[in-house]
């Protein structure tokens, strides 16, 4: 449970004189060493630290406000402590109350170390999914810890804490999905004759439109939000715009021309390519492309279970002669992405799949091709 105003500790209740006792395996690397911040907040308004200054006489130096009397909050207080691992195991003990007296009144509100936050407040044990792969009691947090997977509800991308808790004992894992890329707008500079638009955000992601001045083809860029905004409602499954399909990442709108050029495109791993009509999609493959943009317990975002992604294969093997060729290329020392097509007359889809053994799951990345031209407004 956590409150509105963001000044103050997440939760209302007054913490006990405790610790919290951690033991995390792997969290870092070999005997590398790594910094542990504990951020403390005031649980109430008045026990805010705060410092009011008169100003009688004006100066040419003070910018901003020009009122006689300002107040300036410390609305936290940090402890830094430098940590090192032994055998890959990193064990410190973190106080629930601020221990300088100053800062008395100032109660435990994050934990962090390397990649990995502790600060999702609540009032007692939460009751987690078991795909996060924590196991929760009354007073403990056991299990292993992922850097991805975090921002299914109720988590939302940060690992738990609650008022009875004494111990944590987890084993981190670092295994990410390898990275699929297909476009980034942000990448392609005004100077080149680019223009794109002002992010337009939609539950659960937001979508960017880009163009060149001296070509009709239009970039229709989705992303997918790994971990939903703080002041956002939940989403059980995003909500793109209009006009594409849950779980794309790229709408591209290619009118005319023979072969396009995707410069952004970064494959970290070897990708197999399915190809189909959208047409073709039935329900349960559009289902199985929404799953890669739902945030799922202890799964990382842009990916299917194997299972998903063969039954996929197995709709793309139907088509005879896909519309639409793909092909890695050597340009200027760099591996570049081209698309041809043959005869477009519909829209297509083109799925980029890369395996990965560790996290038995197949990471997974969209593009759908269409023939017409962007019939909406164009960045200037």
């Amino acid at each position: 449970m956590s409150r509105t105003d963001e000044g103050l500790h997440p939760l209302a209740t007054k913490l006990p004189a405790a610790e919290i006792h951690f033991t995390l395996r792997n969290a870092l690397r070999g005997g590398e060493q790594g910094l542990l911040e504990c951020v403390y907040r005031a649980r109430r308004e008045w026990d805010v630290r705060k410092k009011r200054y008169l100003h009688l006489l004006g100066s040419i130096w003070r910018i901003g406000s020009r009122d006689w009397l300002t107040t300036q909050r410390e609305e936290t207080y940090t402890t830094r402590t430098t940590l090192h691992a032994i055998d890959g195991v990193v064990k410190f003990a973190v106080p629930l109350r601020a221990a300088d007296p100053t800062y008395k009144d100032y109660q435990l509100a994050e934990v962090r170390l390397g990649d990995f936050e502790f600060s999702r407040w609540f009032d007692s044990a939460p009751a987690l999914d078991p795909g996060f792969g924590l196991a929760v009691d009354h007073d403990s947090l056991c299990g292993h810890a992922s850097i991805v997977g975090l921002g299914a509800e109720p988590l939302r991308g940060d690992l738990p804490l609650w008022p009875d808790l004494r111990r944590v004992e987890l084993e981190v894992r670092r295994e990410r999905a390898p990275a699929l890329e297909l476009c980034d707008p942000v990448q392609r500079r005004h100077s080149d004759g680019w223009r794109y638009s002002t992010p337009a955000h939609w539950p659960g992601g937001r979508s960017i439109i880009a163009r060149h001045i001296d070509a009709p083809t239009v970039w229709w860029c989705h992303e997918y939000f790994a971990v939903a905004p703080s002041r956002e409602p939940a989403i059980a499954r995003p909500e793109p715009p209009k006009g594409t399909v849950p779980g794309v990442a790229l709408d591209l709108f290619w009118p005319s021309g023979a072969e396009l050029e995707f410069p952004e495109a970064r494959f970290e791993s070897a990708v197999d390519v399915l190809r189909m009509p959208v047409a073709a999609l039935t329900p349960g493959a559009r289902g199985h492309l929404a799953t890669t943009a739902t945030l799922r317990p202890g799964q990382q975002l842009g990916t299917l279970p194997p299972k998903a992604w063969r039954e996929l294969e197995e709709l793309a093997n139907r088509v005879e002669q896909p519309a639409i060729d793909f092909e890695m290329r050597a340009v200027d020392d760099a591996s570049r992405l081209f698309m041809s097509r043959r005869t477009l007359t519909e829209p297509w889809l083109a799925l980029f799949g890369s395996e990965v053994p560790a996290q038995q799951c197949v990471a997974v990345v969209a593009l759908i091709v269409h023939p017409q031209a962007w019939a909406g407004p164009l960045p200037e």
